[in-house]
C-alpha cells in the first residue's frame, strides 16, 4: 500500500486474501458444476446419477460461498483503488453484478428443479432440505430451461470476464489482474 499525495489516501493495489479466495473458490465451483452437468449422461445410469447427487451437493455449497462472497464484499471486502478509466469501470462493475444476479438466480433455479418434483435437496446424505414449495409439475420445462441456459450464459460471460482480465495484463498491462491474484 502506498500514499497517494495529492490525495493523502492510501493506494490499495489488490483485493483482500479472503477476497481473492472467494473468487478463485467461487471460479472452481461453477467449472465444477458445469462440467458435472455436461458428462452426467454419458457416464452410464449408476454413475450418472452419482454425479446428479454431488452436483446438487456441491450447488448447497456453491450457494454458501455466494453468500458468504455477498456478505464479505458488503460488509469487509478492501477494495482496490480505481486505476481504470471511468467507462471502463462501469462496464467492469455492470459485468460483476450482472454475474452475481445470475448466479442467484442460477441457484435459486438449481433448488427449484429438485423442489418443482417434490424431492429434498439431499446435501452429501448429511443435511436434508425439504421443499417449502408444493409440488409444481408445470413449472419443470420453465425452471430446467431457465437454469440450463443460464448456466451456458454465466459459462460465457465468465469466460469473457477472464479474457479480459488476461488482456488487460498482457495487452494493457495496467495490473488490472494482479489485483486478483495478488
Amino acid at each position: 500500500m502506498s500514499l497517494d499525495l495529492v490525495t493523502q489516501t492510501p493506494v490499495v493495489r489488490h483485493y483482500d486474501p479472503v477476497t481473492r479466495w472467494l473468487h478463485w473458490l467461487m471460479a472452481v465451483q461453477i467449472i465444477a458444476q458445469f462440467v458435472l452437468a455436461l458428462v452426467w449422461d454419458d457416464v452410464g445410469k449408476d454413475l450418472g446419477h452419482s454425479l446428479v447427487r454431488l452436483h446438487v451437493s456441491l450447488g448447497v455449497c456453491l450457494i454458501a460461498t455466494l453468500v458468504f462472497r455477498i456478505l464479505w464484499r458488503s460488509l469487509w471486502m478492501r477494495r482496490p483503488t480505481e486505476t481504470l478509466p471511468r467507462a471502463q469501470a462501469g462496464i467492469a462493475h455492470g459485468i460483476h453484478h450482472l454475474l452475481y444476479t445470475m448466479m442467484v438466480v442460477e441457484l435459486v433455479a438449481g433448488l427449484s428443479k429438485r423442489w418443482d418434483r417434490g424431492r429434498t435437496v439431499d446435501v452429501f446424505g448429511l443435511l436434508h432440505i425439504p421443499s417449502p414449495f408444493a409440488y409444481a409439475p408445470a413449472l419443470r420445462p420453465i425452471i430446467s430451461f431457465t437454469h440450463e441456459w443460464l448456466a451456458w450464459a454465466i459459462i460465457v460471460i465468465a469466460a469473457g470476464h477472464g479474457l479480459m482480465a488476461v488482456y488487460h495484463q498482457l495487452v494493457l498491462r495496467d495490473g488490472v489482474l494482479r489485483r486478483m491474484t495478488g
